[in-house]
């Protein structure tokens, strides 16, 4: 029994979105014979096919997000005609059992219908493997962040999942008490590879999750923030002190330079609120600033040593600018009181 044209529109748009390899839609413009309007239509009504125009997203040929509803869709047809990407509803792909058999569970979730830039939440512990692993770029800031296996290196050939990751971005998502989680869109947890996805899924969060602001604005409208993080602010903060320093003929206050200046790992927020995290940002915090201090700029304004003596009587410089490594084992090994002298 020879098919429908209802039923040849269906296929070929599940075909397209299954088989394209990045769930595109069918343009309704290759639909071309004299009733295909009619029966797109009717299909729309039906909620067996989904019409993005581009008006959400500027490209219909995702679906990024949630398709409009029935009676939305129909009236900007009465109002603009066909126009943009035919899509198979999640109705549609679950009559066909079309995620049924993938194990890849955010692979599924996209053949069963999820927006390409829907997201999921996760515990910060997700991605921590890879930030301690050196194979690894783990770049963060305050809004997003990225993984990116470094050039030259050598994945071990074994059997430990995580070791399959070469590149994965991520956001971060807040709750409505401001519980900090990473954030991560559909189209990029699809990219991983099978196993990954499974032990995503294990530190998936249930919940309400919201994406933070620029977060949103970077990724999905494209448009970047104008304000600068105080991170990024301090390190610039240093550099203009500097600039200052050499109108007034004085050394610089600092003694990175410019290139010395960009913002280094581990400087921003934590990723997960622990003893260790804190006390390694204090420690990093105290290197760009005491540690970066050029003593050469208080020469003759300020005495640079202050002098002090040991259990025995004797006299011992000490200089005032000093490393943080020399401080913190200071106190353990010189065995010196703190008088100063």
């Amino acid at each position: 029994m020879a098919k429908t044209r209802k039923a040849i529109i269906l296929d070929r748009v599940l075909e397209t979105c299954l088989q394209s390899g990045d769930f595109n839609g069918v343009g309704v413009e290759q639909l071309t014979q004299v009733r295909d309007a009619e029966l797109i239509t009717e299909l729309i009504a039906d909620d067996r096919l989904d019409l993005v125009r581009g008006d959400g997203h500027p490209n219909p040929h995702i679906k990024a997000f949630q398709a409009e509803p029935i009676d939305v869709q129909l009236k900007k047809i009465d109002e603009a005609g066909l126009a943009g990407c035919l899509y198979p509803t999640p109705q549609l792909l679950a009559e066909h059992d079309a995620g049924a058999s993938e194990a890849a569970p955010y692979t599924r979730a996209l053949k069963e219908g999820a927006p390409q830039l829907s997201y999921r939440a996760f515990d910060l512990r997700a991605l921590e493997w890879y930030r301690n692993d050196p194979r690894f770029h783990f770049d963060v800031d305050d809004i997003h962040g990225r993984i990116l296996q470094k050039d030259g290196t050598q994945v071990a050939d074994r059997a430990v999942v995580l070791d399959r990751l070469e590149f994965f971005e991520f956001g971060f998502a807040y709750d409505d008490n401001m519980h900090r989680a990473i954030a991560a869109f559909i189209r990029y947890l699809h990219d991983l590879p099978e196993a990954l996805q499974l032990e995503m899924e294990k530190h998936e969060l249930s919940g309400s999750y919201k994406l933070h602001p620029d977060f949103i604005r970077t990724q999905i409208i494209g448009d970047f923030p104008e304000k600068m993080s105080i991170y990024d602010a301090f390190l610039q903060e240093k550099l203009q002190i500097n600039r200052f320093c050499a109108q007034m003929g004085r050394p610089p206050l600092f003694r990175s330079e410019f290139d010395d200046l960009k913002r280094p790992n581990g400087f921003g927020v934590l990723l997960r609120p622990t003893k260790k995290e804190f006390r390694d940002f204090a420690l990093l915090l105290d290197q760009l600033l005491s540690d970066d201090l050029n003593r050469e700029f208080f020469k003759g304004d300020v005495e640079q040593n202050r002098y002090l003596t040991d259990e025995d009587g004797k006299r011992v410089t000490q200089p005032k600018v000093q490393s943080s490594s020399w401080r913190s084992g200071y106190a353990r090994s010189s065995g010196l009181p703190m008088r100063s002298r």
